[in-house]
C-alpha cells in the first residue's frame, strides 16, 4: 500500500463482553506511510462511522453568556430554584439536578476559550426535566415572578413524548421546563 492508496482487507475485532467478528474494512495508510487507518465498509461498500471509544451518560453542565451576570443568577436561583454550587471568578455554578448550569460574562471567553461566532446567542434553549409538572402551579408560578410563558404543550425529549413549557430567560435563552413521559415511544 503506498500513500493516498487503500486496499480492502479482513480485519479482526474483538469486542469486550462480545464475539469476535470479521469485519471487511478499507486501509488507508498516512502521508508518512506508517499508520493506517481501517474503516469498516458496508454490505454496500458505504463507510461506517467507527464508534466513540466511549459512552454518554448525560449533559454535565451548560455554559450560558450573561450581559448581566448577577440577574441572570438571580433569575436561575430565585425563579428557578437552582441551587448554588460555587463561585470562580466572574463564572458562577448553579446545580440543576444532576448537571450544571455556568453563567460567565457575555463579553469574554468562556471557560473553553469559546465565544460567540455572530455576536448573537449561541443557545437555542436549554430543557430542564422538573417535577412534579403542574402546568397551572407552573404558570401562575412563573406569572407571580414576571415571567411570562407558553401553553403546556406535549413535546418529545429525552425521556419520550410529555408535557413542557417554553420561557425565556433575563438574557433571552430560551428554557423548557419538562414533565415526566407520557408516552416514551421513539418518534410519537
Amino acid at each position: 500500500m503506498q500513500d493516498g492508496r487503500c486496499t480492502r482487507l479482513r480485519v479482526i475485532v474483538i469486542v469486550p463482553g462480545s464475539a469476535i467478528v470479521t469485519v471487511v474494512a478499507r486501509a488507508y495508510l498516512d502521508k508518512d506511510g506508517v499508520n493506517a487507518l481501517f474503516v469498516p465498509v458496508g454490505a454496500w461498500g458505504k463507510e461506517f462511522v467507527m464508534v466513540a471509544p466511549f459512552s454518554i451518560l448525560g449533559i454535565d453542565h451548560v455554559v450560558l453568556r450573561a450581559v448581566d451576570s448577577a440577574e441572570l443568577e438571580r433569575f436561575y436561583l430565585d425563579v428557578l430554584g437552582l441551587g448554588f454550587e460555587k463561585r470562580q471568578d466572574k463564572l458562577v455554578q448553579l446545580r440543576a439536578g444532576q448537571a450544571l448550569i455556568d453563567i460567565v460574562p457575555a463579553d469574554e471567553a468562556g471557560p473553553a476559550g469559546g465565544t460567540s461566532s455572530t455576536g448573537g446567542a449561541n443557545l437555542d434553549h436549554l430543557c430542564l426535566r422538573v417535577e412534579p409538572f403542574d402546568a397551572a402551579a407552573i404558570t401562575r408560578h412563573l406569572a407571580a415572578q414576571g415571567v411570562a410563558c407558553g401553553a403546556a404543550t406535549l413535546r418529545y425529549g429525552a425521556e419520550g413524548k410529555g408535557p413542557s413549557i417554553y420561557l425565556r430567560d433575563p438574557e433571552g435563552n430560551g428554557v423548557e421546563l419538562k414533565g415526566p413521559a407520557t408516552d416514551s415511544t421513539p418518534n410519537k
